[in-house]
Protein backbone atom coordinates (compact mmCIF):
# COMPACT_ATOMS: atom_id res chain seq x y z
CA UNK A 1 0.00 0.00 0.00
CA UNK A 2 1.16 3.54 -0.68
CA UNK A 3 1.67 6.35 1.74
CA UNK A 4 1.88 10.10 1.31
CA UNK A 5 4.19 12.80 2.59
CA UNK A 6 4.03 16.51 1.89
CA UNK A 7 7.01 18.78 1.34
CA UNK A 8 8.10 21.99 -0.37
CA UNK A 9 10.38 21.59 -3.40
CA UNK A 10 13.37 23.75 -4.21
CA UNK A 11 11.28 25.50 -6.87
CA UNK A 12 8.71 26.43 -4.26
CA UNK A 13 6.21 23.83 -5.48
CA UNK A 14 4.24 21.76 -3.01
CA UNK A 15 4.96 18.14 -3.84
CA UNK A 16 3.25 14.88 -3.00
CA UNK A 17 5.38 11.75 -2.88
CA UNK A 18 4.25 8.19 -3.10
CA UNK A 19 5.83 4.79 -2.76
CA UNK A 20 4.60 1.25 -3.01
CA UNK A 21 3.16 -1.36 -5.32
CA UNK A 22 5.02 -2.90 -8.22
CA UNK A 23 2.12 -3.71 -10.53
CA UNK A 24 0.12 -0.61 -11.34
CA UNK A 25 -2.66 -2.08 -13.44
CA UNK A 26 -3.67 -4.42 -10.64
CA UNK A 27 -3.43 -2.37 -7.47
CA UNK A 28 -5.45 -4.47 -5.09
CA UNK A 29 -6.53 -1.87 -2.55
CA UNK A 30 -9.67 0.24 -2.35
CA UNK A 31 -9.39 3.44 -4.34
CA UNK A 32 -10.32 5.63 -1.40
CA UNK A 33 -7.26 4.45 0.52
CA UNK A 34 -4.86 5.82 -2.10
CA UNK A 35 -5.69 9.54 -2.12
CA UNK A 36 -7.66 11.06 0.74
CA UNK A 37 -10.72 13.05 -0.30
CA UNK A 38 -9.30 16.00 1.62
CA UNK A 39 -6.57 16.44 -1.01
CA UNK A 40 -9.18 17.77 -3.43
CA UNK A 41 -10.79 20.07 -0.90
CA UNK A 42 -7.72 22.31 -0.65
CA UNK A 43 -5.81 24.28 -3.31
CA UNK A 44 -2.35 23.62 -1.90
CA UNK A 45 -2.86 19.89 -1.46
CA UNK A 46 -4.41 19.45 -4.91
CA UNK A 47 -1.55 21.40 -6.45
CA UNK A 48 0.84 19.18 -4.53
CA UNK A 49 -0.81 16.04 -5.88
CA UNK A 50 0.15 17.13 -9.41
CA UNK A 51 3.56 18.54 -8.52
CA UNK A 52 4.35 15.24 -6.83
CA UNK A 53 3.99 13.39 -10.13
CA UNK A 54 6.87 15.41 -11.58
CA UNK A 55 8.92 14.84 -8.46
CA UNK A 56 8.43 11.11 -8.70
CA UNK A 57 9.60 11.16 -12.32
CA UNK A 58 13.05 12.39 -11.35
CA UNK A 59 13.52 11.16 -7.79
CA UNK A 60 13.16 7.52 -8.85
CA UNK A 61 16.44 7.50 -10.79
CA UNK A 62 16.64 3.74 -11.24
CA UNK A 63 12.94 2.96 -11.38
CA UNK A 64 11.13 5.50 -13.57
CA UNK A 65 10.83 5.69 -17.33
CA UNK A 66 11.06 9.51 -17.25
CA UNK A 67 13.93 9.93 -14.79
CA UNK A 68 16.82 10.20 -17.23
CA UNK A 69 18.52 7.54 -15.11
CA UNK A 70 19.53 3.93 -15.61
CA UNK A 71 16.04 2.63 -16.31
CA UNK A 72 14.78 5.57 -18.36
CA UNK A 73 13.54 5.72 -21.92
CA UNK A 74 16.40 8.15 -22.59
CA UNK A 75 19.10 5.63 -21.70
CA UNK A 76 17.61 2.26 -22.58
CA UNK A 77 15.99 3.11 -25.90
CA UNK A 78 19.06 4.94 -27.20
CA UNK A 79 21.05 1.80 -26.42
CA UNK A 80 18.40 -0.22 -28.27
CA UNK A 81 18.48 2.18 -31.25
CA UNK A 82 22.27 2.06 -31.58
CA UNK A 83 22.77 5.68 -30.52
CA UNK A 84 24.65 4.76 -27.34
CA UNK A 85 27.16 2.07 -26.51
CA UNK A 86 26.76 0.57 -23.04
CA UNK A 87 30.24 0.14 -21.57
CA UNK A 88 29.49 -1.65 -18.30
CA UNK A 89 28.14 -5.12 -17.55
CA UNK A 90 24.43 -5.70 -17.07
CA UNK A 91 22.65 -8.57 -18.80
CA UNK A 92 19.37 -6.69 -18.75
CA UNK A 93 20.81 -3.68 -20.61
CA UNK A 94 22.72 -5.94 -22.97
CA UNK A 95 19.37 -7.36 -24.06
CA UNK A 96 18.44 -3.84 -25.14
CA UNK A 97 21.66 -3.49 -27.12
CA UNK A 98 21.05 -6.80 -28.86
CA UNK A 99 17.30 -6.34 -29.31
CA UNK A 100 16.69 -9.72 -27.71
CA UNK A 101 14.60 -8.94 -24.66
CA UNK A 102 13.11 -11.57 -22.40
CA UNK A 103 9.65 -10.96 -20.92
CA UNK A 104 11.29 -11.42 -17.51
CA UNK A 105 13.74 -8.54 -18.03
CA UNK A 106 13.25 -6.39 -14.93
CA UNK A 107 14.13 -3.19 -16.80
CA UNK A 108 11.36 -3.83 -19.30
CA UNK A 109 8.97 -4.42 -16.42
CA UNK A 110 10.05 -1.18 -14.75
CA UNK A 111 9.41 0.84 -17.90
CA UNK A 112 5.88 -0.55 -18.05
CA UNK A 113 5.15 -0.31 -14.33
CA UNK A 114 6.46 3.23 -13.80
CA UNK A 115 4.55 4.49 -16.85
CA UNK A 116 1.26 3.03 -15.65
CA UNK A 117 1.91 4.33 -12.16
CA UNK A 118 2.21 7.82 -13.65
CA UNK A 119 -1.02 7.37 -15.64
CA UNK A 120 -2.75 6.05 -12.51
CA UNK A 121 -1.74 9.14 -10.56
CA UNK A 122 -2.94 11.45 -13.33
CA UNK A 123 -6.27 9.64 -13.33
CA UNK A 124 -6.53 10.01 -9.56
CA UNK A 125 -6.18 13.76 -10.00
CA UNK A 126 -8.81 13.88 -12.74
CA UNK A 127 -11.26 11.80 -10.70
CA UNK A 128 -10.63 13.79 -7.54
CA UNK A 129 -11.22 17.10 -9.29
CA UNK A 130 -14.38 15.76 -10.93
CA UNK A 131 -15.96 14.54 -7.71
CA UNK A 132 -14.95 17.33 -5.30
CA UNK A 133 -15.42 21.07 -5.55
CA UNK A 134 -12.97 22.30 -2.95
CA UNK A 135 -10.36 23.57 -5.42
CA UNK A 136 -10.57 27.08 -6.86
CA UNK A 137 -12.07 26.76 -10.38
CA UNK A 138 -9.13 28.40 -12.15
CA UNK A 139 -6.63 26.12 -10.40
CA UNK A 140 -8.83 23.09 -10.95
CA UNK A 141 -8.80 23.75 -14.71
CA UNK A 142 -5.01 24.10 -14.72
CA UNK A 143 -4.51 20.89 -12.74
CA UNK A 144 -6.96 19.05 -14.96
CA UNK A 145 -4.99 20.21 -17.99
CA UNK A 146 -1.72 19.05 -16.46
CA UNK A 147 -3.15 15.64 -15.60
CA UNK A 148 -4.51 15.18 -19.12
CA UNK A 149 -1.17 16.23 -20.56
CA UNK A 150 0.70 13.74 -18.35
CA UNK A 151 -1.70 10.94 -19.27
CA UNK A 152 -1.30 11.67 -22.98
CA UNK A 153 2.48 11.99 -22.75
CA UNK A 154 2.81 8.67 -20.96
CA UNK A 155 0.46 6.73 -23.21
CA UNK A 156 2.52 7.97 -26.19
CA UNK A 157 5.67 6.65 -24.60
CA UNK A 158 4.06 3.26 -24.01
CA UNK A 159 2.95 2.94 -27.65
CA UNK A 160 6.50 3.49 -28.86
CA UNK A 161 7.80 0.79 -26.52
CA UNK A 162 5.10 -1.88 -26.58
CA UNK A 163 2.75 -1.13 -29.50
CA UNK A 164 -0.84 -1.89 -28.50
CA UNK A 165 -1.26 -1.17 -24.79
CA UNK A 166 -4.10 -0.92 -22.28
CA UNK A 167 -5.77 2.48 -22.47
CA UNK A 168 -6.19 3.45 -18.83
CA UNK A 169 -8.69 6.21 -18.12
CA UNK A 170 -9.56 5.41 -14.52
CA UNK A 171 -7.88 4.90 -11.18
CA UNK A 172 -10.30 2.12 -10.25
CA UNK A 173 -8.21 -1.05 -9.91
CA UNK A 174 -11.31 -3.19 -10.46
CA UNK A 175 -11.34 -1.88 -14.03
CA UNK A 176 -7.62 -1.54 -14.74
CA UNK A 177 -6.59 -4.99 -13.55
CA UNK A 178 -8.44 -6.69 -16.42
CA UNK A 179 -7.98 -4.25 -19.29
CA UNK A 180 -6.96 -5.72 -22.67
CA UNK A 181 -4.58 -4.02 -25.06
CA UNK A 182 -6.00 -1.29 -27.31
CA UNK A 183 -4.79 -0.66 -30.85
CA UNK A 184 -2.36 2.30 -31.17
CA UNK A 185 -4.93 4.20 -33.27
CA UNK A 186 -7.43 3.96 -30.42
CA UNK A 187 -4.90 5.13 -27.86
CA UNK A 188 -3.78 7.99 -30.12
CA UNK A 189 -7.40 9.14 -30.46
CA UNK A 190 -7.57 9.53 -26.68
CA UNK A 191 -4.13 11.15 -26.61
CA UNK A 192 -5.34 13.74 -29.12
CA UNK A 193 -8.47 14.42 -27.07
CA UNK A 194 -6.42 14.85 -23.92
CA UNK A 195 -3.94 17.21 -25.56
CA UNK A 196 -6.58 19.35 -27.26
CA UNK A 197 -8.32 19.78 -23.91
CA UNK A 198 -4.99 20.42 -22.19
CA UNK A 199 -4.27 23.25 -24.62
CA UNK A 200 -7.58 24.84 -23.64
CA UNK A 201 -6.99 24.46 -19.92
CA UNK A 202 -3.29 25.12 -19.46
CA UNK A 203 -1.81 28.61 -19.09
CA UNK A 204 0.23 30.11 -21.91
CA UNK A 205 3.10 31.07 -19.60
CA UNK A 206 4.85 29.59 -16.54
CA UNK A 207 3.25 31.60 -13.74
CA UNK A 208 1.80 28.35 -12.37
CA UNK A 209 5.39 27.15 -11.84
CA UNK A 210 6.73 30.43 -10.44
CA UNK A 211 8.19 31.22 -13.86
CA UNK A 212 10.27 28.06 -13.93
CA UNK A 213 9.73 25.81 -16.92
CA UNK A 214 9.20 22.73 -14.82
CA UNK A 215 5.49 22.22 -15.43
CA UNK A 216 3.88 21.85 -18.86
CA UNK A 217 1.91 24.73 -20.31
CA UNK A 218 -0.25 25.21 -23.40
CA UNK A 219 2.73 25.13 -25.75
CA UNK A 220 4.05 21.88 -24.32
CA UNK A 221 0.72 20.36 -25.32
CA UNK A 222 1.04 21.93 -28.79
CA UNK A 223 4.45 20.33 -29.31
CA UNK A 224 3.22 16.96 -28.12
CA UNK A 225 0.30 17.26 -30.56
CA UNK A 226 2.72 18.02 -33.39
CA UNK A 227 4.76 14.94 -32.46
CA UNK A 228 1.67 12.75 -32.29
CA UNK A 229 0.51 13.93 -35.72
CA UNK A 230 3.99 13.23 -37.14
CA UNK A 231 3.91 9.73 -35.66
CA UNK A 232 0.65 9.17 -37.52
CA UNK A 233 1.84 10.89 -40.72
CA UNK A 234 -0.80 13.59 -40.49
CA UNK A 235 1.56 16.15 -41.92
CA UNK A 236 -0.71 19.16 -42.34
CA UNK A 237 -1.82 18.87 -38.73
CA UNK A 238 1.77 18.35 -37.57
CA UNK A 239 2.92 21.48 -39.38
CA UNK A 240 0.01 23.53 -38.01
CA UNK A 241 0.64 22.50 -34.39
CA UNK A 242 4.37 23.14 -34.72
CA UNK A 243 3.73 26.53 -36.29
CA UNK A 244 1.41 27.57 -33.47
CA UNK A 245 4.24 26.93 -31.04
CA UNK A 246 6.96 28.53 -33.20
CA UNK A 247 4.92 31.73 -33.38
CA UNK A 248 5.38 32.24 -29.61
CA UNK A 249 8.60 34.17 -30.19
CA UNK A 250 8.24 36.26 -27.06
CA UNK A 251 8.55 33.13 -24.94
CA UNK A 252 10.70 30.79 -27.01
CA UNK A 253 13.89 31.10 -29.06
CA UNK A 254 16.69 28.72 -29.95
CA UNK A 255 19.74 29.30 -27.76
CA UNK A 256 23.47 28.65 -28.32
CA UNK A 257 24.61 25.05 -28.07
CA UNK A 258 26.28 25.63 -24.71
CA UNK A 259 23.00 26.86 -23.17
CA UNK A 260 20.53 24.23 -24.39
CA UNK A 261 20.43 22.25 -21.12
CA UNK A 262 20.57 25.16 -18.70
CA UNK A 263 17.53 25.57 -16.52
CA UNK A 264 14.74 27.83 -17.77
CA UNK A 265 16.52 28.77 -20.99
CA UNK A 266 14.39 30.17 -23.81
CA UNK A 267 14.54 26.98 -25.83
CA UNK A 268 13.08 24.91 -22.98
CA UNK A 269 9.37 24.14 -23.19
CA UNK A 270 9.23 21.60 -20.37
CA UNK A 271 11.99 20.55 -17.99
CA UNK A 272 12.21 18.46 -14.82
CA UNK A 273 14.47 19.06 -11.84
CA UNK A 274 15.91 16.68 -9.27
CA UNK A 275 14.83 17.43 -5.72
CA UNK A 276 17.41 17.38 -2.92
CA UNK A 277 20.05 15.38 -4.74
CA UNK A 278 23.78 15.66 -5.27
CA UNK A 279 23.18 15.54 -9.02
CA UNK A 280 21.69 18.39 -11.01
CA UNK A 281 20.14 15.92 -13.45
CA UNK A 282 20.07 12.15 -13.65
CA UNK A 283 21.22 12.42 -17.28
CA UNK A 284 24.35 14.25 -16.15
CA UNK A 285 25.02 11.85 -13.31
CA UNK A 286 24.67 8.76 -15.48
CA UNK A 287 26.20 10.13 -18.68
CA UNK A 288 29.30 11.96 -17.47
CA UNK A 289 32.40 10.08 -16.31
CA UNK A 290 33.74 10.22 -12.78
CA UNK A 291 36.39 12.87 -12.14
CA UNK A 292 39.13 10.22 -11.84
CA UNK A 293 38.36 8.87 -15.33
CA UNK A 294 39.96 5.55 -14.52
CA UNK A 295 36.92 3.49 -15.53
CA UNK A 296 34.79 3.60 -18.68
CA UNK A 297 31.75 5.90 -18.72
CA UNK A 298 28.40 4.16 -18.47
CA UNK A 299 27.61 5.18 -22.06
CA UNK A 300 29.48 6.51 -25.06
CA UNK A 301 28.25 7.74 -28.42
CA UNK A 302 28.23 5.23 -31.25
CA UNK A 303 30.31 5.93 -34.38
CA UNK A 304 27.01 6.36 -36.27
CA UNK A 305 26.40 9.57 -34.34
CA UNK A 306 29.94 10.89 -34.36
CA UNK A 307 30.44 10.56 -38.09
CA UNK A 308 27.47 12.84 -38.74
CA UNK A 309 29.10 15.87 -37.11
CA UNK A 310 30.52 18.12 -39.79
CA UNK A 311 33.81 19.97 -39.43
CA UNK A 312 33.16 23.11 -37.44
CA UNK A 313 29.82 21.95 -36.03
CA UNK A 314 29.50 23.54 -32.59
CA UNK A 315 27.54 20.53 -31.38
CA UNK A 316 30.84 18.70 -31.15
CA UNK A 317 30.96 20.17 -27.65
CA UNK A 318 28.17 17.72 -26.79
CA UNK A 319 30.76 14.95 -27.15
CA UNK A 320 33.48 14.54 -24.52
CA UNK A 321 36.48 12.28 -24.87
CA UNK A 322 39.12 10.75 -22.64
CA UNK A 323 41.67 7.98 -22.77
CA UNK A 324 41.99 5.40 -20.04
CA UNK A 325 45.22 5.13 -17.98
CA UNK A 326 46.31 2.26 -20.23
CA UNK A 327 46.78 4.84 -22.99
CA UNK A 328 44.76 2.75 -25.43
CA UNK A 329 41.03 2.78 -24.72
CA UNK A 330 39.33 6.06 -25.62
CA UNK A 331 35.67 6.82 -24.93
CA UNK A 332 33.48 9.48 -26.54
CA UNK A 333 31.07 10.16 -23.72
CA UNK A 334 27.91 12.27 -23.48
CA UNK A 335 28.69 15.90 -22.71
CA UNK A 336 25.32 17.54 -23.34
CA UNK A 337 24.85 18.00 -19.61
CA UNK A 338 27.92 19.42 -17.89
CA UNK A 339 27.21 18.70 -14.20
CA UNK A 340 27.63 15.22 -12.75
CA UNK A 341 27.51 16.12 -9.07
CA UNK A 342 26.19 19.42 -7.81
CA UNK A 343 27.76 21.15 -4.77
CA UNK A 344 25.64 20.77 -1.66
CA UNK A 345 23.44 23.77 -0.97
CA UNK A 346 24.06 25.31 -4.39
CA UNK A 347 21.04 25.45 -6.72
CA UNK A 348 21.84 23.55 -9.92
CA UNK A 349 21.91 25.47 -13.18
CA UNK A 350 20.85 22.50 -15.30
CA UNK A 351 17.43 20.83 -15.47
CA UNK A 352 16.48 17.67 -17.30
CA UNK A 353 15.16 18.56 -20.76
CA UNK A 354 11.88 16.93 -21.77
CA UNK A 355 10.55 19.15 -24.57
CA UNK A 356 12.40 21.86 -26.46
CA UNK A 357 11.83 24.17 -29.40
CA UNK A 358 14.22 22.41 -31.77
CA UNK A 359 11.75 19.58 -32.13
CA UNK A 360 9.09 21.93 -33.47
CA UNK A 361 11.45 23.18 -36.19
CA UNK A 362 12.41 19.66 -37.25
CA UNK A 363 8.82 18.35 -37.14
CA UNK A 364 7.70 21.22 -39.34
CA UNK A 365 10.66 20.72 -41.65
CA UNK A 366 9.69 17.10 -42.20
CA UNK A 367 6.01 17.96 -42.52
CA UNK A 368 6.80 20.60 -45.15
CA UNK A 369 9.06 18.21 -47.06
CA UNK A 370 6.37 15.55 -47.13
CA UNK A 371 3.95 18.14 -48.51
CA UNK A 372 6.48 19.08 -51.23
CA UNK A 373 7.40 22.41 -49.67
CA UNK A 374 11.12 21.83 -50.11
CA UNK A 375 12.07 25.48 -49.65
CA UNK A 376 10.14 25.75 -46.40
CA UNK A 377 11.64 22.52 -45.10
CA UNK A 378 15.15 23.80 -45.79
CA UNK A 379 14.40 27.09 -44.02
CA UNK A 380 13.47 25.24 -40.82
CA UNK A 381 16.49 22.93 -41.00
CA UNK A 382 18.81 25.88 -41.51
CA UNK A 383 17.53 27.59 -38.37
CA UNK A 384 18.72 24.64 -36.31
CA UNK A 385 21.97 24.12 -38.24
CA UNK A 386 23.02 27.77 -38.05
CA UNK A 387 22.07 28.55 -34.45
CA UNK A 388 23.11 25.26 -32.84
CA UNK A 389 25.74 24.09 -35.28
CA UNK A 390 27.19 27.43 -36.36
CA UNK A 391 27.11 26.03 -39.89
CA UNK A 392 26.60 27.79 -43.20
CA UNK A 393 22.97 27.68 -44.39
CA UNK A 394 22.30 25.09 -47.06
CA UNK A 395 20.94 26.22 -50.44
CA UNK A 396 19.80 24.56 -53.67
CA UNK A 397 19.63 21.11 -52.11
CA UNK A 398 18.03 18.19 -53.96
CA UNK A 399 14.63 17.19 -52.56
CA UNK A 400 15.69 13.72 -51.45
CA UNK A 401 18.80 15.08 -49.79
CA UNK A 402 16.69 17.47 -47.70
CA UNK A 403 15.06 14.55 -45.94
CA UNK A 404 18.48 12.99 -45.36
CA UNK A 405 19.53 16.26 -43.74
CA UNK A 406 16.43 16.31 -41.52
CA UNK A 407 17.15 12.76 -40.37
CA UNK A 408 20.77 13.66 -39.65
CA UNK A 409 19.75 16.73 -37.67
CA UNK A 410 17.28 14.74 -35.60
CA UNK A 411 19.91 12.15 -34.71
CA UNK A 412 22.49 14.76 -33.73
CA UNK A 413 20.07 16.93 -31.81
CA UNK A 414 18.19 14.24 -29.91
CA UNK A 415 20.89 11.72 -29.08
CA UNK A 416 20.48 10.88 -25.36
CA UNK A 417 17.06 12.50 -25.28
CA UNK A 418 13.89 10.51 -24.73
CA UNK A 419 14.45 7.71 -27.21
CA UNK A 420 13.70 9.91 -30.22
CA UNK A 421 15.81 7.77 -32.53
CA UNK A 422 13.92 4.62 -31.58
CA UNK A 423 10.59 6.30 -32.35
CA UNK A 424 11.94 7.81 -35.59
CA UNK A 425 13.17 4.49 -36.90
CA UNK A 426 9.78 2.97 -36.15
CA UNK A 427 7.75 5.62 -37.96
CA UNK A 428 10.16 5.58 -40.90
CA UNK A 429 9.59 1.85 -41.27
CA UNK A 430 13.13 0.78 -40.39
CA UNK A 431 12.42 -0.80 -37.04
CA UNK A 432 9.40 -2.95 -36.26
CA UNK A 433 10.65 -4.23 -32.92
CA UNK A 434 8.58 -3.97 -29.76
CA UNK A 435 9.46 -4.70 -26.18
CA UNK A 436 7.79 -7.78 -24.69
CA UNK A 437 4.83 -7.34 -22.38
CA UNK A 438 6.34 -8.05 -18.94
CA UNK A 439 5.78 -11.61 -17.79
CA UNK A 440 4.42 -10.65 -14.41
CA UNK A 441 1.82 -8.42 -16.07
CA UNK A 442 0.70 -11.32 -18.27
CA UNK A 443 0.34 -13.48 -15.20
CA UNK A 444 -1.64 -10.83 -13.34
CA UNK A 445 -3.99 -9.92 -16.20
CA UNK A 446 -5.47 -12.82 -18.23
CA UNK A 447 -6.72 -10.37 -20.88
CA UNK A 448 -3.23 -9.28 -21.96
CA UNK A 449 -1.58 -10.95 -24.95
CA UNK A 450 2.15 -11.10 -25.62
CA UNK A 451 3.78 -9.36 -28.58
CA UNK A 452 4.86 -11.58 -31.48
CA UNK A 453 8.25 -13.32 -31.31
CA UNK A 454 8.26 -13.67 -27.52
Amino acid sequence: MRHFAFMITSAGLLALTMSGCERYLAINVPHNQLVPDAVFMDDALANGAVAGIYQEMTSSRATHFASGGTNSVTALMDVAAGVLIFNLTDDRVEEFAAGTWLPTNSRVNTLWASAYNTIFRANEVLQGLATHEGVTPYLADQLRGEAQFIRAFTHMQLIQLFGAVPLVLTADYRVTQNLPRSAPATVYEQVENDLVQAMELLPADYAHARDERVRPNRWAAALLLARMYAYQQQWADAAAAATELLEQTGLYQLVPTSDVYLKNNQEAIWQLFVLESASATNEGFEGLPTSARTIPPRYSFSPDVLELLETGDKRREWVGSYTMPNGVDTYNYIHKYKIRENPAGVPPNEYSMVLRLTEAYLIRAEARWRQNDITGALVDVNVVRTIHGGLTPLEDVDSNEVMDIIERERLIEFAYEWGHRWADLKRWGRNDKLLPIPQQELEANPFLEQNPDY
